[in-house]
């Protein structure tokens, strides 16, 4: 089974929400009820229930933006992911170029060489991950200005919507 109430509202309104919270009393009555229907079976302990989560999350602001287009004017890179961490590729000879520019400005973020992400992350080894790893702080993303006028467009919609709804 798969439920994506406590995703679909986090990533919408917020971790901290009304809706979230709701979301998690209305998971937690979902499960109250599994459970007891399960304990009438015969087999209920045969029966294993694991609950996992894809990823946790925090509130970000646009005000704790990392825009990684005013770190690296002048250079031609390839971004792979955003937010919470970033996947940069540039040519072999601005590797080490924009490795220490990246270094060299590490503020709510920390950068690594691929082969260099520490070994708790486990994320260094895939053909995929490219040669420059960013990871912000908590409660920071890592964003382009494309990225952040996306963001804009969507928070600007969604703002409207409530209005209209109210």
């Amino acid at each position: 089974m798969y439920f994506d109430a406590t995703d679909t509202y986090g990533h919408k309104f917020g971790p901290n929400s009304q809706e979230v919270n709701q979301a998690i009393q209305n998971l937690d009555s979902i499960l109250g009820y599994l459970n007891a229907e399960l304990a009438k079976l015969e087999i209920k302990d045969s029966i294993n229930i694991v609950l996992v989560s894809d990823h946790g999350m925090t509130e970000v602001s646009p005000e704790r933006t990392i825009n990684i287009d005013d770190l690296l004017i002048g250079y031609n890179f390839n971004l792979e992911g955003e937010v919470a961490f970033a996947d940069i590729e540039v040519s072999k000879e601005d590797l080490p170029e924009v490795f220490n520019l990246l270094k060299k400005n590490e503020n709510h973020y920390k950068v690594y060489l691929k082969n260099e992400v520490p070994s708790y992350f486990h994320y260094s080894k895939h053909p995929f991950i490219s040669s420059i790893v960013l990871i912000a702080d908590l409660g920071w993303q890592i964003m382009t200005n494309k990225d952040m006028e996306i963001n804009k467009k969507i928070i600007q919609k969604e703002i409207t919507v409530m209005i209209i709804i109210n």
